[in-house]
Formats: structure tokens, sequence, C-alpha cells
């Protein structure tokens, strides 16, 4: 969608079948995420569902209106500076829970 040509609005299509989803996905998001290497989605999990115990969550995409979660304000030099000041050793053993 980033390029937007009319062969890659057809390989859209025969994936997804909805013409305005497909117009929407090449008219708003491929621009809007043009110069993004990746990264375009935020995965949130909220917990689990009563009835049956499932894993719920929210996916939106980042860099919108309205997120669910605001971006961290820090500048490219505050995070090298914050990346300078961890040793090795401590970044190996920090592990993320879910």
């Amino acid at each position: 969608a980033k390029d937007g040509s009319q062969a890659a609005k057809r390989r859209a299509l025969a994936y997804v079948y909805e013409r305005p989803v497909v117009e929407k996905l090449f008219n708003e998001l491929g621009p809007r995420y043009k110069h993004r290497p990746g990264g375009y989605t935020r995965v949130m999990r909220t917990g689990w569902r009563y009835t049956d115990a499932a894993r719920m969550a929210y996916l939106e995409f980042v860099d919108r209106e309205g997120e669910l979660r605001k971006p961290l304000e820090c500048t490219p030099e505050r995070a090298l500076e914050l990346e300078m000041e961890r040793a090795p050793h401590e970044q190996a053993q920090k592990q993320r829970r879910w």
C-alpha cells in the first residue's frame, strides 16, 4: 500500500474482497505509514473474557488520533543517554511479562 501502484491494489484485492477497505488502505493508511519501516500496530492486552477465559486485547494502529496509549516523549539524544547509562548485563536480564 506504500507505493500505490495498480498491481499492488490488485494484490490487496486478492486478500481483501471489499473495495472500500482497499481504497482506505491505499488512500489513508499508505501515506500515513510511508516512511515507517514497520511496527504499524500495537496490541494492548486487556485481560481474560469471563465466559470462556480467552485472552482479550485491543489492536490499534500507531500514530493516529485517539490512541489508547500515548507515545512516550523522548528525544533521540535522551534515548541515547539512557542506553549508555545502563550496563550491558542489565539489558540482557530485562524481561517483559504479559
